[in-house]
């Protein structure tokens, strides 16, 4: 049946392609600082081809249409395509051709057009790859006339982080961010920032611009000798962040005049971070007479976690951990009721949370996933079509929140009731691979790459595997998907970073069975000082999250004694950390139920 609704509006677009003379549209999902998460006013690929996921690419021409999206998408997808102009195309498989390639269909000497404000420089190469077509990017956003009653530009309000949260000043991190540049490039007299949480992280500001993440827009330009400027809605911050910005030697100005400062220091040396969009690139090249990209240092000096940092994260933890039980034992009474979906489970979770300290929002859309839908690896939960939850089978629930002083991120497997044998093999294969990782001790420098496989070696000899990434960074109150690390088992920039003391990352792997069921046990870790000795330094993994893993579905006769051993240590330091903080009786005999020693 077709979409109505979506056809109308690629005919809207189609329209004003002819008038452009374009042959093609390419629509990323993007705003013009490369998020992965954007505000509403960005979603212009989900208003185009209706396809809600929050990764994919779309391709328009005059006659048909494409969207590229990955395999956490592709159900998803399939559904919410049927009906459109647009072809779904399964990114990652042999057979798929990439955008470029799709688009050397087009005659040779076609006009393909993008918004370039929405195009990041990188995408921008990879799309252009192939000689025939031409480049015409439009320094207009098209969208801003074919979609009628597209969102506002966000200007939420905008905090200061108290510096006993960020550890560092604004002023300190700058003269970090300078030596660091100083050191790499020799001189230069600006640095143009546009990674949203870098701006955040380096002015010790939080914003509310993009659901879950606690940034704003703007556009950062730093002197190396003079006064800064953050380009920003200024209405928009509070009389401490201004007082702040001032304290630092940085003025105010309008959110989109940041071309117009560029062109008043064209004479400059500017150095640009990587990861700006075609737009700001534009008018470098038209406007400046010397300038530079290189890949920023901010992200590493974000992703190693200062000892403020560190002691909020833990308090953090606390107050999330105090919630989640307070849940999990609500969940035990509520399911053998009756009457809770997946989405109302998710809703109750959120007032848990809500009722802690410092409670600034979730730092994700809970994904509660029961029995088949658990295999959905971004499975989320609709109000009016979501599973009734019942007492049988596993719930895979995973959910973070962000707190002023950490943000959360965690995964636990949940049996509501009887399990087959199937089930309880696969559980305690994902708790051995995340007592694997998590149980680590290695030397500094070694990369996500090579500390993927301890998570996957025991479900590797029993024939599974998953295709996600084992673990992400997570942000201080920023986002919860933090680079530039990763550990995964592919090879590439992100996970050939060495791991240093202070870096904050998830341990995540799963096993999901489709159509029936799925599991993924997830924690937050710090990467901490092991040892030193004359074999170099040695780091270890502190595990932040304090929640217990439910024991409930494990195959004892598959862990070993050292993995008991863990799992009992972990409890140990759950009930201790916990017990203090919990009021009510039920609660704390709960978690003492929940974390009992384990013998096998």
């Amino acid at each position: 049946m077709e979409n109505n609704i979506i056809s109308k509006r690629v005919e809207i677009v189609r329209q004003k392609m002819r008038e452009l003379g374009a042959a093609a549209l390419v629509v990323p999902t993007s705003d013009p600082h490369d998020s992965e998460y954007i505000a509403e006013r960005w979603k212009c690929r989900e208003w185009l081809t209706g396809f809600t996921g929050s990764a994919g690419l779309a391709v328009l021409t005059l006659t048909d249409g494409a969207l590229w999206t990955d395999s956490r998408y592709f159900l998803q997808a399939e559904h919410e395509l049927a009906g459109t102009p647009f072809q779904l195309m399964r990114d990652g498989e042999a057979e798929t051709p990439t955008p470029c390639e799709w688009l050397s269909r087009l005659p040779e000497g076609s006009k393909v057009c993008y918004v370039e404000e929405m195009m990041p420089e990188s995408l921008h190469k990879a799309i252009f790859a192939t000689e025939g077509l031409i480049d015409f990017g439009l320094s207009e956003d098209c969208f801003d006339e074919v979609w009628t009653e597209r969102p506002a530009m966000p200007a939420a309000p905008i905090e200061a982080q108290p510096l006993k949260l960020a550890g560092e000043s604004a002023i300190e991190k700058i003269e970090r961010i300078h030596s660091s540049m100083q050191n790499k490039m020799g001189v230069y007299d600006y640095l143009f920032l546009s990674d949203l949480s870098e701006i955040a992280w380096t002015l010790n500001l939080r914003g509310a611009d993009i659901a879950y993440n606690p940034v704003f827009y703007a556009y950062l330009l730093l002197s190396r000798t003079g006064r800064s400027t953050l380009f920003v809605a200024a209405d928009s911050l509070s009389t401490k962040a201004r007082k702040n910005l001032e304290e630092a030697n940085i003025d105010v100005a309008p959110y989109d005049k940041w071309g117009d400062f560029l062109a008043e220091i064209a004479e400059a040396n500017i150095v640009f971070f990587s990861g700006v969009n075609c737009k700001v690139m534009r008018a470098a090249k038209e406007t400046l007479t010397h300038y530079t990209i290189v890949d920023s240092p901010v992200a590493m000096m974000r992703a190693l976690k200062n000892q403020a940092e560190r002691k909020g994260f833990r308090a953090a933890m606390e107050r999330d951990g105090v919630a989640l039980v307070r849940f999990l034992r609500w969940l035990e009474t509520a399911v053998p009721k009756g009457g809770e979906t997946e989405w109302t489970i998710g809703e109750k979770l959120a007032e848990f949370r809500a009722e802690g300290e410092k409670f600034r929002g979730l730092s994700f859309a809970t994904i509660a996933g029961y029995g088949p839908n658990g295999a959905i690896v971004h499975y989320e939960a609709e109000k009016e079509t979501a599973s009734p939850i019942q007492p049988k089978g596993l719930l895979l629930l995973d959910s973070g929140a962000q707190y002023q002083d950490g943000t959360t991120d965690i995964t636990r497997t949940i049996a509501l009731g009887p399990l087959t044998q199937e089930e309880r093999r696969v559980y305690t294969l994902v708790l051995k691979g995340h007592i694997g990782l998590s149980d680590m001790h290695f030397p500094e420098g070694i990369t996500g790459l090579q500390l993927d496989t301890a998570a996957r070696m025991a479900m590797w000899k029993e024939g599974y595997d998953f295709g996600h990434g084992t673990g992400h960074g997570v942000g201080s109150f920023l986002n919860v998907h933090e680079g530039p690390m990763q550990i995964r088992k592919n090879k590439r920039a992100d996970t050939l970073i060495g791991f240093q003391e202070g870096m904050t990352i998830t341990d995540e792997p799963g096993i999901y069975i489709a159509g029936s069921f799925g599991v993924r046990i997830e924690n937050v870790l710090l990467a901490v000082k092991a040892r030193k000795n004359a074999f170099g330094k040695f780091l270890k993994f502190e595990p932040l999250t304090l929640c217990p893993i439910d024991t409930r579905p494990i195959d004892l006769t598959m862990l070993n004694k050292s993995e008991i051993n863990w799992l009992n240590a972990y409890h140990e330091e759950v009930r201790n950390r916990l017990l203090p903080l919990l009021d009510k009786e039920e609660d704390r005999r709960w978690l003492i139920e929940h974390t009992k020693k384990l013998v096998k």
